[in-house]
């Protein structure tokens, strides 16, 4: 894949959160984890750097199958993941569906759509996100991870189960 392949044809939007049922700091903390994932379906590297805090530490899906389980940490991180996922995956789609929040952690449900050169998957995806302000610190994503490594054709004896 050339280093200018990029994850997918993006989908139209992000769905609105429903921020109105939440209080004003709360539903602009939703608001920020909602552009997160707008910037994160335009590939704009950029974008989502402007909304994470140069501490922000990561957990995708992606860093058990590259980075050993490893965090993406940092500004520089985020860009290492960015071009990760560019590496691993052909297409990626991530579609949030429900935002539940309290003050500092908006938990999103929803579901991840990826495809590989060997195969693709759907997987129900749990998208949890600290922040401090209107600044993600710390964000962690639960999904599956044996259909993501089948899906790259990685057998799970070959990278530690």
């Amino acid at each position: 894949m050339s280093p200018h392949t990029t994850l997918a044809t993006p989908p139209p939007t992000v769905p609105p959160a429903r921020t109105g049922r939440f209080s004003a700091p709360i539903a602009r903390q939703v608001e920020v984890v909602r552009r997160l994932f707008e910037a994160f379906e335009r590939r704009d590297l950029e974008g989502a750097l402007e909304l994470l805090d140069p501490g922000i530490r990561f957990f995708p899906v992606t860093a058990q199958v590259a980075r050993d389980g490893r965090p993406y940490e940092g500004h520089a991180g985020i860009r290492e993941y960015f071009r990760d996922a560019v590496e691993l995956w052909e297409e990626v789609e991530l579609v949030p569906l429900e935002y539940q929040a309290v003050v500092g952690v908006v938990v999103v449900i929803g579901e991840v759509r990826a495809r590989a050169r060997t195969s693709e998957f759907t997987a129900p995806a749990v998208w949890t996100w600290r922040l401090s302000g209107e600044r993600v610190i710390e964000g962690s994503v639960h999904s599956d991870l044996a259909c993501a490594r089948e899906a790259l054709g990685m057998t799970s004896r070959a990278h530690g189960g």
